[in-house]
């Protein structure tokens, strides 16, 4: 019986794995861009948040391949003020893009309130990716500051923070 209980749980994990949803195949890469490109380029549209860039040599595509992800990935985990929310699921999806992207390309993040009339919001944790034309645009899993499986162009954000 103990031999059989490793083996059980060997099986499980198989099973498990068989059922997960995989992941679209990886975007494709359209250009580079360093570090010292990208902060001048999140610092003109995001001019008083706090910049933090990981990785100075990073890869860049299309929003129409990042799409490909926003359209499979979807968080099931119900909304929680103050323990589930803006922030964790931001988060969340981040780490999961990050994983499919093996973590070249940008799927940053950003706390900030939106000024734009068509997406006025207090303090709020959303994604952001930068195209090959070096173009930044929003995504946000709760569809606050950005469509539902979508992203919308940047525009006016108060950021405090900004990880890219």
């Amino acid at each position: 019986m103990t031999k059989l209980i490793p083996l059980m749980m060997e099986l499980i994990i198989i099973l498990i794995k068989k059922l997960q949803k995989p992941y679209p195949p990886q975007p494709q890469s359209l250009g580079k861009i360093s570090g010292n490109e990208l902060r001048p380029l999140i610092r003109e549209q995001l001019p008083k948040g706090n910049i933090h860039i990981g990785d100075y040599d990073l890869e860049l595509t299309s929003v129409e391949e990042a799409t490909r992800f926003l359209k499979w990935y979807h968080d099931k985990h119900p909304y929680t003020q103050d323990a589930y929310d803006c922030d964790k699921y931001a988060w969340v999806q981040r780490a999961e893009a990050l994983k499919w992207m093996h973590g070249k390309f940008i799927w940053g993040y950003i706390e900030g309130s939106g000024l734009d009339p068509e997406y006025e919001f207090p303090e709020h944790g959303f994604n952001f990716i930068v195209d090959y034309n070096k173009q930044i645009y929003i995504a946000d899993e709760l569809a606050v500051a950005a469509p539902d499986d979508d992203f919308a162009p940047i525009y006016p954000i108060k950021a405090t923070l900004i990880k890219a």
